[in-house]
C-alpha cells in the first residue's frame, strides 16, 4: 500500500503539464506515446500465448508513426496520417521472412489502440482551448491568438483535458478503495478477478462528483457537461482498464513493465485514460457540431426550444448553419 502511495506521488508532477498545456503537452505527449508503445510491444515479445513463432513487432515503424503523427496531419490531414502509418506496419511483410503478418498487425495495434489515443489528450488541449471558447479578455491577457492558441499557460479554465483526467484517475481511486471496503461482488471474474461491481460503481460516482466540482469552480457554463462526463467518462475508463487486463491475461502477462514500483509501467498507469481521452474528444466535438456557428456557448437546441415557444425570434441566427 505504501509502496503505491508513494509511486503514485511520483506521478503528480505530470500533472503539471495538463495545467501548462500547450507545445509542453505535446511534446509530453509524444514521449509518452513512445515509451508505451515500446511497452505494448515488450509485451508480446515476451507473451506465453504458445504462438508457432515469437512476435516481433516494429519499435521502429512504431516511434516513425508517432514521430509523422505529430507532424504529418498538419500537411496531409489525418486520414492521410493513417495510410502512411498502415503502409509502413505492412511493408515489414516485404522483409522475407524477418517478420510475419502477426508483427505487422501487432505493430499496427500498438500505433492506433496507443499512440494515436494518446495523442487525443492534446487534441483536446488544442482544438478546446481557451480562445475557442469565446473568452477573449483570458486569450489576451495571455498573449493567444487563434494563430498560436499555444503561448499561455492554459491553466484549468476552459481547460477540457483535465475532464479526461479527472475521470479516468477519480475512478481508478475511489473504484480501487470502494473495492477495498465494500466489495463483494466480482465485476469481470475472468478479465480482472480484483474488480469489483461496487469498486465500478464508486468509481463512477467519484469521477461524477470530481468532474462536476471541477466544473463548478473551473466552468460553471459547461456544469452539465462536465457531470455528464464524469458519469459516461468513467465507464470509458474502466472499460480501458478492463481492455488492458484482457490483453495482458491473453499474453500471460502482469503489467507491462516494472518501471513504477506497486503500479507497473507508464502503460498500465495510462490505461484507462486511453480510453476517456478519445470519448471526451468525441463528446465535445458533438456538442460543438450542436451549436450554432461553432460557439459552445449557445447550443442549438436551446436557441430552438426558445424559437418554439416565442421567446426569440430564430431568424437570423444561423439555425440552418448549426455546427459550420
Amino acid at each position: 500500500m505504501k509502496t503505491r502511495v508513494k509511486s503514485g506521488l511520483l506521478m503528480a508532477p505530470l500533472l503539471v503539464v495538463v495545467w501548462v498545456g500547450g507545445y509542453v503537452l505535446l511534446a509530453a505527449c509524444a514521449c509518452l506515446s513512445v515509451f508505451a508503445v515500446r511497452e505494448f510491444y515488450r509485451a508480446f515479445e515476451t507473451a506465453t500465448i504458445g504462438a508457432d513463432r515469437p512476435i516481433r513487432p516494429s519499435f521502429k515503424v512504431g516511434t516513425a508513426s508517432v514521430i509523422l503523427m505529430y507532424a504529418l496531419p498538419l500537411m496531409i490531414g489525418d486520414i492521410g496520417w493513417a495510410v502512411v502509418a498502415v503502409v509502413m506496419c505492412f511493408a515489414l511483410l516485404f522483409l522475407k521472412d524477418e517478420r510475419s503478418v502477426t508483427d505487422s498487425l501487432v505493430t499496427m495495434a500498438g500505433i492506433f489502440y496507443v499512440a494515436l489515443f494518446i495523442s487525443c489528450i492534446y487534441r483536446i488541449d488544442f482544438e478546446f482551448a481557451p480562445w475557442a471558447m469565446g473568452d477573449g479578455a483570458f486569450t489576451e491577457r495571455f498573449f493567444a491568438s487563434e494563430a498560436n492558441p499555444n503561448f499561455y499557460i492554459h491553466g484549468f479554465r476552459y481547460n477540457f483535458v483535465w475532464l479526461a483526467v479527472f475521470s479516468a484517475f477519480a475512478t481508478d481511486i475511489f473504484a480501487y478503495f470502494t473495492g477495498r471496503a465494500f466489495g463483494k461482488r466480482k465485476l469481470a471474474p475472468v478479465l480482472s478477478p480484483k474488480k469489483t461491481v461496487a469498486g465500478g460503481v464508486g468509481g463512477l460516482i467519484g469521477s461524477a462528483v470530481v468532474c462536476g466540482l471541477f466544473g463548478y469552480f473551473a466552468m460553471p457554463e459547461f456544469l452539465v457537461h462536465c457531470v455528464v462526463v464524469g458519469l459516461l467518462g468513467s465507464v470509458a475508463a474502466q472499460a480501458g482498464d478492463l481492455t488492458a487486463s484482457a490483453i495482458k491475461r491473453r499474453l500471460g502477462v502482469k503489467d507491462y513493465s516494472s518501471l513504477i514500483p506497486g503500479h507497473g509501467g507508464l502503460l498500465d498507469r495510462v490505461d484507462s485514460l486511453l480510453f476517456t481521452a478519445p470519448f471526451v474528444l468525441l463528446y465535445l466535438s458533438l456538442i460543438r457540431f450542436w451549436t450554432v456557428g461553432g460557439d459552445m456557448r449557445t447550443p442549438a437546441f436551446e436557441l430552438i426550444w426558445q424559437s418554439m415557444n416565442g421567446t426569440i425570434d430564430a431568424s437570423g441566427t444561423g439555425l440552418l448553419g448549426i455546427g459550420f
